[in-house]
């Protein structure tokens, strides 16, 4: 799947996309809920102001009964997907970057200690945010 969108030229953007197929199989929705991607949470560091391509694989239900087993990794022609689309403050992109980055280490004897960001004040971690999401329907084509 191959989406784009223009970023405004500005001191700092980030962005929280996911996508979840909306067609039925069998009568029932395949997908209930949105999945995010591997990378979906980015920002305009290094293409501030330019346009950027969102390039990804189906990143939902690796056990999905309803493809191919070659192709389970891949949206189907037809396929109809909604991409939801958020801006986030930096504060909030910090969280999920140090919070992704924590997981993607643990256990790790040569990774670094790292501290997840936070937005809360005390003894407190976690990241209070709001979203305000745009949506756009995709239907795959080649």
């Amino acid at each position: 799947l191959n989406a784009g969108f223009q970023d405004p030229i500005a001191n700092y953007d980030a962005y929280y996309w996911e996508v979840k197929r909306i067609h039925q199989f069998n009568g029932e929705v395949i997908d209930k809920s949105y999945e995010r991607p591997s990378g979906g949470y980015i920002r305009d560091k290094y293409w501030n102001g330019t346009f950027r391509n969102l390039n990804y694989g189906n990143p939902l239900k690796r056990k999905d009964t309803t493809h191919l087993e070659e192709y389970r990794r891949y949206f189907r022609e037809g396929d109809q997907v909604v991409v939801r689309f958020s801006k986030m403050e930096y504060e909030v992109y910090e969280f999920f970057r140090t919070r992704r980055e924590q997981i993607e280490n643990q256990g790790s004897p040569f990774a670094s200690p790292l501290n997840v960001k936070s937005n809360l004040v005390g003894n407190a971690v976690g990241i209070w945010a709001g979203f305000s999401p745009s949506y756009d329907t995709i239907v795959c084509q080649p």
